[in-house]
């Protein structure tokens, strides 16, 4: 019997031994599979961040409008020839206004103007807001493309000048808007 029990002790250890083994394998593997994936996950994470560094520069290059004014200063200063006449032709009143009414004695009355094209007629306080919003823009742009481009005092000093003019707008603007709503 004693033999029997030597026998189970070492069939015991044995299957211990074993045990021990394979759990030695699985966990090796488990931290090789684990390696392998984290590898993946950084590479791929740094692949993502990679492309999303690129497209948010290729945008920003995009979007240089100095740039562009620096390389191609004929084509802006045509374009805003461009702007400038499209600008005037919606927001002017047109040359002969139509005849608003006919008067008692059949002569045409002509429609008071007050100076605002038809696109400001018809849009009123938006569009004024739409302007002075465009105006602030403009400014800020200017002041950006004259800090980086002239540089030194003088661009300092040109660019404080355009973003005073700015906060003027501003400030214009809030009075306006004051003003206009009732106490």
């Amino acid at each position: 019997m004693e033999d029997r029990l030597e026998m189970m002790k070492h069939q015991m250890q044995e299957k211990r031994a074993e045990l021990s083994e394979k759990l030695e394998t699985l966990e090796r593997e488990v931290k090789e599979d684990i390696a392998s994936v984290t590898e993946t996950v950084t590479g791929s994470v740094a692949s993502v961040t990679e492309n999303v560094q690129e497209t948010i520069a290729s945008i920003q290059d995009a979007f240089n409008v100095a740039r562009y004014i620096r390389e191609y200063p004929w084509l802006a200063v045509g374009g805003g020839v461009v702007v400038g006449y499209l600008a005037h032709e919606l927001l002017m009143p047109a040359g002969d206004p139509l005849p608003a009414a006919m008067a008692s004695d059949g002569s045409p009355q002509m429609a008071e103007s007050n100076g605002r094209g038809w696109l400001a007629e018809t849009f009123g306080d938006e569009f004024d807001n739409v302007k002075r919003l465009a105006a602030h823009t403009a400014l800020q742009l200017v002041s950006s493309a004259i800090k980086d481009t002239v540089g030194g005092e003088v661009g300092a000093t040109i660019s404080q000048f355009a973003d005073r003019l700015a906060a003027s707008l501003d400030k214009s603007a809030g009075s306006q808007q004051q003003g206009a709503r009732p106490g």
